[in-house]
């Protein structure tokens, strides 16, 4: 074997060392001494191994399937030619004449041979009927009569063979015409049209404020202080419209210290109303009196159970040095009322301190309902 390769690319040699290598037989092989052979299984002998492209007898197979151990290659499902069918050997084809034959039965050679047969079933595109031939009639229709429902022309209409119409002696059509600015229409005839005429007075009229009356520019109104008594029928002012009523609200009582109401008897509008609320307050001190800014004074009213003082300030009762001393104060206000409303008016004495408690008051309240 090669011990070295030169740079020239030669070799040195050397005698092999193993010279003693064993080798033993493996799958398919015998080994007798230093010669290898194929080792066949089974029956049968051969000298040598079979080549790849060996030919092998019939008779010798074994394990052939049932099918083809009888020698005989059986040919399959055998077939038999029906109706415009032929088989020829091992191929089928169709037959001419069963398949002609059939195609004649549908189709026609010309159109005098279709419509023969056409014809005595099938009634042409222009055909008529006799009215007696037909069949599953409408009963309505059955007795050959034409019912029409009759019309007659109602209040505006005119009915002319079957035409109705709005009657224009009766009706008055859409109105169409218009007049210029500075005239009105006079007339409007049947057919909608207008007659114009110029207006009386002006593009738009003129007024003049007679009494109560005051106009500035396009707006009329009762003038200030306008209506008088004098324009006023006797009677037709009611209890709603107007009332004087004299109200004392406890005429007297025992002040406490701190706030004290004086109310009148309860009074419900039916509709919106004004009340000028007029309050006289007096008092006899008791013990050693109030000092200068002590007692205020307002109008009071209880508007649906809730009490509302006038909006007025700085009303003071004058002072008092002790006991026995008279002092009284008058107030007014206004107050709209609401119809359905409960109203009770009175006085009102607030800021009452402890040295005054006890003081007899009055309060009288005068109420005008307008």
């Amino acid at each position: 074997s090669i011990r070295v390769v030169n740079d020239d690319g030669t070799v040195v040699c050397e005698t092999d060392d193993d010279t003693a290598t064993a080798y033993t037989a493996g799958p398919g092989l015998t080994l007798s001494g230093t010669q290898f052979a194929v080792s066949f299984a089974g029956t049968g002998t051969a000298a040598t191994a079979a080549r790849s492209d060996h030919t092998q007898a019939w008779s010798s197979l074994t394990g052939v399937p049932a099918g083809f151990a009888d020698g005989t290659d059986d040919t399959g499902t055998s077939y038999t030619a029906g109706t415009g069918i032929t088989i020829s050997g091992t191929t089928i084809s169709a037959n001419q004449t069963t398949v002609e034959g059939w195609a004649r039965g549908v189709c026609y050679d010309t159109t005098a041979e279709l419509r023969g047969v056409l014809d005595p079933v099938y009634a042409a595109a222009a055909h008529s009927h006799a009215w007696s031939t037909i069949t599953s009639m409408p009963a309505g229709f059955a007795d050959g009569v034409d019912n029409d429902t009759l019309y007659a022309a109602g209040s505006g209409l005119t009915l002319s063979g079957t035409t109705f119409s709005a009657d224009t002696n009766y009706l008055q059509r859409r109105v169409t015409g218009t007049c210029p600015a500075g005239s009105s229409i006079r007339v409007i005839d049947t057919a909608g049209g207008v007659t114009c005429e110029t207006d009386d007075v002006g593009s738009g009229g003129s007024y003049t404020a007679g009494a109560g009356i005051s106009i500035s520019g396009t707006t009329i109104s009762v003038a200030a202080n306008g209506i008088v008594s004098s324009m006023i029928a006797d009677g037709t002012v009611t209890s709603d419209d107007t009332s004087l009523t004299s109200l004392t609200a406890q005429g007297s009582t025992s002040l406490v210290a701190g706030d004290n109401y004086f109310y009148g008897p309860t009074y419900t509008p039916s509709v919106n109303q004004t009340a000028v609320v007029i309050s006289l307050v007096g008092i006899a001190s008791s013990g050693t009196g109030w000092p200068e800014y002590t007692i205020w004074f307002r109008t009071a009213a209880r508007v649906g159970g809730v009490n509302q003082l006038d909006l007025d300030l700085g009303f003071y009762l004058p002072a008092a040095t002790g006991s026995g001393q008279w002092r009284t104060m008058t107030r007014s206000h206004t107050w709209s009322l609401t119809a359905g409303t409960s109203y009770q008016f009175g006085c009102f004495l607030g800021s009452v301190p402890s040295t005054a408690a006890g003081s007899s008051a009055w309060c009288h309240t005068t109420v005008i309902v307008l």
